[in-house]
């Protein structure tokens, strides 16, 4: 509900099994910015962004060009993503920063699990 997924400048993929809760945007670019005074200075990004498999992603999370997130990302609600992420993260925040690697214990249930 309210997601808004721009893939029009660069690529953007997402992988098997992602869950987005409502009003997430990734975005691969970080316009508009009309005024090419202010561009000198916040100039425009762009870049593809890529959310691996069974990523979950949080109410109102926005996801900034230039970002991989790895398979079994949990990605806290409120959170702003402008860097990439590992496999197993649980990350938040505004900027996102690692919470905690998921233990190998979670990592054992989800790979014993028959649903991946």
């Amino acid at each position: 509900m309210n997601t808004v997924l721009n893939g029009y400048v660069a690529q953007l993929v997402i992988g098997h099994h992602v869950s987005f809760a409502q009003n997430v945007n990734v975005m691969v670019d970080s316009g508009p910015n009309a005024s090419e005074a202010m561009q000198e200075v916040f100039p425009l990004r762009h870049g593809s962004v890529r959310i691996g498999n069974h990523c979950r992603i949080g109410a109102s999370v926005i996801i900034m060009p230039n970002v991989t997130l790895g398979n079994f990302c949990v990605i806290v609600a409120n959170s702003f993503v402008n860097k990439s992420f590992p496999a197993y993260s649980i990350i938040g925040g505004m900027p996102a920063n690692l919470i905690r690697m998921m233990t190998q214990e979670e990592i054992e249930k989800i790979n014993k699990s028959k649903k991946i």
